[in-house]
């Protein structure tokens, strides 16, 4: 079985899922629910059989995944959940097949295939030992040039195997790290994705240069979420960014406050899923927020739920189960697109 500690309060700051956990039919049953957030899981040849391990980083999620028996599809989905990042699958051991849509024929140890997620797709796990990384597009871009054109390639050679040891690392240790070591393991990834890279000798250097901006300013806000006056002025102050290059920078996202208000309603939602039992002012005057009721608004105006709702749902689930791994996934994806 994959194995990691739990957070350092005690709770899971981590997926996990393991078919033996289930009894007969249940088990498939319960591992397409987990995934129907993102995928149409159906039954393969063979049986079925299937540990999960994930966890997140800044713009990058990763498991490790023991799989057979099972098929993973992106169909009509494609055109209305709103997906837009990629997928990385490095294969360890047993084999992946693909399709037409999937754009590539197999994957098997050493090789990784890449998956846009606002392509259709369909592939096979097949006694298969997998280590995935689902990447936000600008990461990609900024690490692989142009990125239209990735759809299901395969690649191998040294730095896709470094690659995969790397991601083997981060799923196992990603829910234990601090936000700051969370960020470097994230660039880290993502320079050895430019080293993969297929499509071109010279990274986008555009998107890239970009991209290190848009870092820089990530990591000063997650480090100020507490000050209540952070502001564009502040953030551009602090890593010498005029307010042009702010708006240009964030300006198809709503703009640089609306950045940090989501950030604000992110950290507490991982607190939330992490089982934080402080109050609500405390809450409120540790993620930045002027006082509990607008903390409240920006919640609910993000998940759907006040953070007092949210909570109770939280509390209605044990750790690592179904709804308690569901919800903290669904959590995470919302972070990449």
């Amino acid at each position: 079985m994959i194995k990691s500690p739990d957070s350092a309060n005690g709770m899971p700051a981590a997926l996990r899922f393991d078919s033996a956990d289930y009894p007969g039919d249940a088990a498939f049953q319960a591992y397409a629910a987990l995934y129907s957030n993102g995928s149409d899981v159906s039954r393969a040849p063979g049986p079925f059989a299937a540990k999960v391990w994930g966890g997140r980083l800044d713009g990058v999620i990763v498991f490790e995944r023991n799989l057979s028996g099972v098929r993973h599809a992106r169909q009509a989905r494609v055109e209305t959940d709103g997906f837009d990042h990629f997928v990385f699958t490095t294969v360890s051991a047993g084999r992946v097949t693909g399709s037409l849509e999937s754009g590539f024929a197999s994957a098997g140890p050493g090789e990784m295939f890449v998956t846009d997620m606002t392509r259709r797709s369909s592939v096979v796990y097949d006694d298969a030992s997998v280590l995935t990384a689902s990447i936000t597009r600008d990461m990609v871009r900024s690490a692989m040039g142009a990125a239209g054109d990735l759809h299901g390639r395969v690649l191998a050679g040294p730095a896709v195997q470094l690659l995969a040891a790397l991601l083997r690392t981060a799923a196992r240790v990603a829910a234990d790290l601090p936000l700051a070591a969370q960020g470097a393991l994230s660039r880290a990834i993502v320079e050895l994705l430019g080293a993969t890279n297929p499509v071109s000798p010279a990274r986008g250097e555009s998107a890239r240069r970009d991209y290190l901006k848009r870092e820089l300013i990530e990591r000063y806000i997650a480090s100020n979420l507490g000050q209540r006056g952070l502001s564009a002025e502040m953030i551009g102050e602090a890593t010498g960014l005029s307010r042009s290059a702010l708006y240009r920078l964030y300006e198809e996202r709503g703009g640089v406050a609306r950045l940090v208000q989501r950030r604000r309603v992110e950290a507490l939602r991982l607190a939330l899923d992490s089982r934080d039992a402080s109050s609500w002012a405390d809450l409120a005057q540790r993620y930045g927020f002027s006082d509990a009721r607008k903390m409240n608004a920006a919640f609910l105006s993000v998940v759907g739920l006040s953070p007092s709702a949210y909570r109770k749902v939280v509390a209605t689930t044990a750790p690592y189960d179904l709804s308690d791994n569901f919800r903290r996934w669904q959590s995470w994806m919302c972070e990449l697109d």
